[in-house]
């Protein structure tokens, strides 16, 4: 079957496997597990200690509540990707066999908060994340035969990870002309970005 939170394609086998778990949930703890989870997709932040007491009744495992988790991401954020209307995405999830009341818990969920999603995925689209330091410094290496002198330049960025919220570093060495060729490049494509932010 095709599903149009899902695009008009398949729902991934994946989610098909996580619906059982879903039904688990009473409806209320669907609405409050949903809602927690749209505000990780907002602001990077999810309290797992208040998920994981409102699925104490179900009994879910750790990994159930991770599953349940990327599951509710999924859906949540592929109806918003296609602009799947809140009622045809009940529809939907009771055809994957999630009952209706977590279904209507689910849909009403995302009504209430589709047009912020929007706002904030389309906000974050084609960005990638702002390094927080950057590092260059040349470098002079005497090779093996010790009259070989090779320069280089050493860059290091640091820049937060906004999935996991961690701080990451990446380095890599680049020629003096290699250096002097991307610098001119990135110099030329930034002046072109000004220019067409100052016609918009």
């Amino acid at each position: 079957m095709r599903f149009k939170f899902c695009g008009d394609l398949d729902c991934p086998d994946w989610v098909l496997a996580e619906i059982a778990l879903l039904a688990k949930l009473t409806s209320i703890k669907m609405r409050l597990i949903t809602d927690a989870v749209i505000k990780y997709l907002l602001t990077n932040n999810i309290d797992l200690e208040k998920i994981h007491k409102h699925v104490q009744d179900a009994k879910l495992s750790n990994e159930d509540i991770k599953a349940v988790v990327a599951a509710l991401q999924f859906v949540l954020c592929s109806s918003v990707r296609h602009n799947a209307d809140s009622s045809v995405l009940s529809d939907e999830l009771q055809q994957l066999g999630l009952p209706k009341d977590n279904s209507l818990s689910l849909s009403r969920s995302y009504e209430k908060s589709k047009t912020a999603l929007r706002n904030h995925f389309s906000s974050k689209s084609f960005q990638v994340n702002s390094p927080i330091t950057i590092s260059c410094q040349p470098r002079h290496v005497l090779l093996s035969d010790n009259q070989t002198i090779t320069s280089d330049v050493s860059v290091s960025i640091s820049y937060n990870d906004s999935y996991n919220l961690n701080e990451n570093n990446f380095s890599f060495n680049i020629s003096p002309d290699k250096s002097l060729a991307l610098h001119n490049e990135l110099s030329s494509v930034l002046e072109k970005m000004q220019k067409i932010s100052e016609t918009e």
